[in-house]
């Protein structure tokens, strides 16, 4: 029996008419295909898939229901002294409500961001807790400084979640060390971090911080008295030392407040892609607020308020300071050391009362009324040895920490112009006091 083929009953998924459908299906899972295949081929190359996720992610977390969230940030500015922490905190800080100062007050109000107030002392004592703890040192929970901005900053993540920032120029003091690097990470679990720092030249900036050592007591106020029995200082009696004794002494401590020292502690604790370093003489004349609110807060409506009405006034603008005559100061301590004041034989308790400035004022007033200066005496400088290692200490930092490095030639100049200028030497006190009109 034959038996007749039927006619097919299939039906054509694409049509003729609608070929170029099917070619286009095919060149998008062609682009798929290559795509997954690059994809394998990275994270078999960089061991993780971290390379595909989008950049925001190790700044977020998840919330409960799994969405991400975008961590708070904690900005934490550390100096180091001299190079416009002052003027930073006079700025953005103040001392009551929610820590904000008077200068892009709204604005900062708006950008979410709370400002924690510390002074030089509370810095000190989260240096003395922290490297404490390096040492061995135990503590009662909750006694110290550093517990209590603890407990600040697990307030702000359980309440507001606000960002927040902290600026102490005393923290660049603390120890690289593991049980340091420990407790910062915990203080700061939760949060973005970034280290803010503000790069001077060291060679402006190491006589600088040894100027501000002779004049000032550890409080921070000017030292009149020419007792130094009441003169308690961290680095000893600075007031009675030269330059060159003084940067031999503590140039290379972690104290001084070294900039180069202070990226690598700080990036030793978090990692060096969260420091930002500003420039203190920017070439551009950014000020250093502006630069501060800018790049290391990334404060959006306070950095469109500093760039639309520049930086904030000045609270000594209109004053002239009296420069500190600092040769003639070392002279008066050294003759008070050696009790050559005439008085001090018939009332050794008078140096007490004796005005520091008053008295090197006069002398140099006397000395010009003779025709003379201190000056003309001669000077200790650095050695050459010290001298090297010094400049070559300065060249380094500012190629590493400085957006706007100076060439070589250009640094080596400056460098020796300051060096012929006496920058780093402090006049002889034993040769001037052997000269009889000094005496006299």
């Amino acid at each position: 029996m034959k038996i007749s083929r039927l006619p097919s009953t299939r039906m054509r998924v694409f049509p003729t008419k609608k070929r170029g459908l099917t070619h286009l299906g095919c060149i998008f899972v062609l682009i798929i295909s290559i795509y997954s295949v690059i994809a394998l081929w990275m994270i078999r190359i960089t061991g993780d898939s971290s390379s595909l996720q989008p950049d925001n992610l190790s700044s977020s977390q998840t919330n409960g229901n799994g969405n991400i969230k975008q961590k708070p940030k904690f900005i934490l500015h550390v100096g180091p002294r001299k190079t416009g922490t002052t003027t930073i905190q006079r700025a953005l800080f103040s001392q009551s409500g929610d820590g904000i100062g008077k200068y892009a007050h709204s604005q900062l109000k708006l950008d979410k961001y709370k400002m924690v107030h510390t002074t030089w002392n509370d810095g000190r004592e989260i240096v003395h807790y922290l490297n404490g703890l390096s040492k061995g040192e135990t503590y009662k929970e909750g006694s110290t400084k550093f517990h209590e901005i603890a407990q600040q900053l697990k307030d702000e993540l359980a309440s507001t979640g606000r960002n927040v920032v902290l600026s102490n120029e005393a923290l660049p003091s603390l120890y690289p060390t593991e049980e340091t690097k420990a407790a910062l990470l915990s203080l700061t679990q939760g949060f973005d971090v970034t280290v803010s720092m503000v790069y001077r030249p060291l060679e402006v900036l190491c006589k600088s911080l040894y100027n501000e050592e002779r004049r000032v007591n550890t409080k921070g106020k000017d030292f009149d008295g020419l007792d130094v029995g009441v003169y308690k200082h961290e680095f000893g009696e600075i007031c009675q030392e030269g330059f060159p004794t003084y940067y031999k002494k503590i140039g290379t401590k972690p104290e001084f407040g070294d900039p180069l020292t202070t990226y690598e502690t700080f990036a030793y604790f978090f990692g060096d892609d969260k420091i930002v370093v500003h420039d203190l003489y920017h070439p551009d004349k950014i000020d250093v607020v502006q630069q501060f609110i800018c790049d290391a807060m990334k404060a959006e409506f306070s950095c469109r308020y500093a760039k639309e009405n520049g930086p904030p006034a000045r609270q000594n603008d209109g004053i002239v300071k009296e420069k500190f005559k600092f040769d003639e100061d070392l002279v008066v301590f050294a003759a008070q050391r050696r009790g050559v004041f005439r008085y001090q034989d018939e009332h050794p308790k008078c140096r007490i009362a004796l005005r520091r400035k008053d008295t090197a004022l006069f002398l140099k007033e006397q000395l010009a009324f003779k025709g003379k200066d201190v000056s003309v005496f001669r000077k200790l400088c650095l050695k050459d040895e010290d001298l090297t290692k010094f400049r070559d200490r300065a060249f380094h930092s500012e190629q590493k920490l400085s957006s706007f490095p100076r060439p070589k030639e250009k640094f080596s100049k400056d460098f020796e112009e300051l060096e012929s200028a006496g920058q780093f030497c402090s006049i002889d006190v034993d040769l001037a006091l052997k000269n009889q009109t000094i005496l006299d």
